[in-house]
């Protein structure tokens, strides 16, 4: 049985009361031996940067084996850096790999400048990215690693995903 990886991604219940999921931003993209999930939350307008605006995304990728897991991850790791994120090494927080960090170019030049906190790591053969976009001073790393948290226990959790493709450890 093929793993459910909407299973591993955040409900409602588990964010804050003010953020909303976007069903028509959800995306599930396939290529030879990785599958992606991607799911936007947002609080306020999706589209433009308010005062109110804050926005999380998740992304999960389950891959055929660690190897190719751990090339996702790098590979997105390295994205992050060059969208502007400073990260440092988080691996004995969170996971087999593990990324955290921050970024506060995200809107500039508007009149709602915002904030981005990131967790990006890996466990077996899944890769997870927690960005959480807010106000400066908003968007920390405690609220994007509780969500990573939730992620990883899933993991853990998921007897398909384990069964299908292994942890890798």
């Amino acid at each position: 049985m093929a793993p459910d990886l909407n299973s591993l991604l955040p409900t409602s219940d588990d964010l804050p009361a003010s953020f909303a999921q976007l069903p028509e931003y959800d995306r599930m993209l396939e290529e030879p031996g990785l599958t992606r999930v991607i799911r936007m939350y947002t609080r306020g307008d999706p589209e433009l940067p308010t005062a109110a605006h804050a926005s999380i995304l998740v992304i999960i990728a389950v891959a055929d084996s660690p190897a190719v897991a751990v090339s996702e991850f790098q590979t997105a790791e390295s994205g992050w850096e060059r969208l502007g994120y400073e990260l440092r090494d988080a691996t004995r927080t969170l996971g087999d790999d593990a990324v955290i960090g921050h970024s506060a170019g995200l809107f500039v030049g508007t009149d709602y400048p915002k904030e981005g906190a990131l967790v990006h790591f890996r466990d077996g053969s899944v890769t997870a990215t927690v960005q959480w976009v807010d106000n400066p001073g908003s968007a920390t790393l405690d609220h994007a690693m509780e969500i990573a948290r939730l992620i990883e226990a899933r993991i853990g959790e998921d007897a398909n995903l384990t069964e299908s493709i292994g942890t890798g450890r």
